[in-house]
């Protein structure tokens, strides 16, 4: 599943226990996360979260000022001021 979503996938959590079982390797959840609170809760049982979609998204939506607009998505998101350079 990609692409930016309303929630986080139900199953994600599930997921993520069914690799532990056979990986020892860090285990990242890109499933369409798009806000604060979807990279909050899959932070809580994965070990990396990957925001795609949504980035892309901020990048056609913000041409012209690309990098202080992703700058900006990445620190409402994360929770972390963001500095971006031009």
């Amino acid at each position: 599943m990609t692409g930016a979503r309303q929630k986080l996938a139900d199953d994600a959590q599930k997921l993520v226990g069914r690799l532990r079982r056979v990986t020892k390797l860090p285990v990242a959840v890109g499933f369409g996360i798009s806000n604060a609170e979807q990279f909050a809760e899959a932070g809580k049982f994965a070990d990396a979260v990957v925001v795609g979609s949504a980035i892309v998204e901020t990048i056609e939506r913000n041409r012209g000022r690309e990098a202080a607009a992703v700058g900006e998505f990445v620190g409402k998101v994360t929770g972390r001021w963001v500095s971006v350079s031009e």
